[in-house]
């Protein structure tokens, strides 16, 4: 994937091949990385039989943590999201304790859930 690297000087502009999109504004401040191909899937459509592995933030490794839990299902982890009023903190924090994503693998899950919820709830 790539970095989007954008300064006030637009000459001095570059693509930077990373792990992830990335707009910086500036040179000292970068600001929130643009969505994955996998968010922007699963926020196209409804969740239908989704797993939970086809959230953004899930890959095998806390799917299957999830699933040992009773989670296997995205709509299992909608509840979840929406029995915790849809709380950043708690959702991210409760997505740790029972997986141990990290605050990455938690904030992608819960922008996804939200994107998802605004766009069909």
């Amino acid at each position: 994937m790539m970095f989007f690297v954008r300064t006030e000087n637009p000459s001095i502009s570059k693509e930077l091949l990373t792990g992830q999109c990335l707009e910086i504004c500036n040179p000292t401040k970068a600001v929130m990385p643009l969505p994955s191909k996998k968010h922007e899937i699963f926020v196209s459509e409804p969740m239908g039989e989704k797993r939970v592995t086809e959230l953004a933030g899930i890959g095998e490794a806390l799917g299957s943590r999830l699933t040992e839990k009773g989670f296997s299902m995205a709509v299992a982890a909608l509840g979840q999201f929406l029995a915790l009023r849809k709380d950043e903190q708690k959702f991210m924090s409760w997505l740790k304790d029972i997986c141990g994503a990290n605050l990455k693998q938690q904030k992608e899950c819960y922008e996804c859930l939200k994107e998802w919820s605004e766009a069909f709830l």
